[in-house]
């Protein structure tokens, strides 16, 4: 998408993802730079280095201008996922349910904070490149970036990776967010970012994950 080529493109030029070679002009395909270093491992990422290497690299991906994006509409997706979920009104209240809650936790978060920033969205090891020893991966696969708090990014992580939980504070501070407010923000961020996930597992395959 669009959204995935700007977002692919500022992160290049920060040094943050491998250089584009060619894209399509909606974004639709990309040509990346190869780069000459594996992706990393599920242990390396839970180490302590590579929280610490992760951790620095999102900063460095959470200050980059990128005002002209939109911002993202987490009610928004859900409704549209939840819109294909009606399809089969037996999955119609359990779908119902996590909308609304979804929309909850929108509004305590808009009233929270309103900070947008780039977030990667999809922080799965394949998705990270490079030594991650003295120095941070490089990011690919920029499919579901999102402009949002800089807490969205953490919240994936822990969705992702729930061993990431015993290592949360050294996970806030390396990423620079390790104030009361951030953990309350990151409470509200998880529930959304499960709930989506889970909504998004049922449009998808018909089968309500509980």
């Amino acid at each position: 998408s669009r959204f995935e080529l700007a977002s692919h493109r500022l992160a290049a030029a920060a040094g943050l993802a491998p250089r584009l070679v060619d894209a399509g002009p909606d974004g639709g395909w990309l040509l990346m730079e190869f780069v000459a270093a594996p992706a990393w491992s599920e242990a390396q990422l839970l180490s302590e280095a590579g929280i610490d290497a992760l951790g620095e690299v999102l900063q460095r991906v959470h200050a980059l201008a990128c005002g002209t994006l939109p911002r993202m509409d987490a009610a928004g997706i859900a409704r549209d996922q939840v819109g294909v979920i009606l399809q089969r009104p037996d999955r119609a209240g359990s779908a119902s349910v996590a909308l609304a809650a979804i929309e909850r936790n929108s509004r305590e978060l808009s009233r929270l904070s309103d900070r947008a920033v780039l977030n990667h969205g999809d922080l799965m090891a394949a998705n990270l490149l490079g030594p991650g020893t003295g120095m941070g991966p490089m990011l690919v696969d920029w499919e579901y970036a999102q402009r949002a708090d800089p807490t969205w990014d953490v919240a994936c992580l822990l969705e992702y990776y729930p061993g990431l939980g015993r290592q949360l504070e050294r996970l806030l501070h390396a990423c620079g967010l390790s104030t009361a407010e951030d953990r309350h923000i990151l409470s509200l961020q998880r529930h959304v970012f499960t709930g989506l996930n889970r909504l998004w597992q049922q449009a998808e395959s018909g089968n309500w994950i509980s």
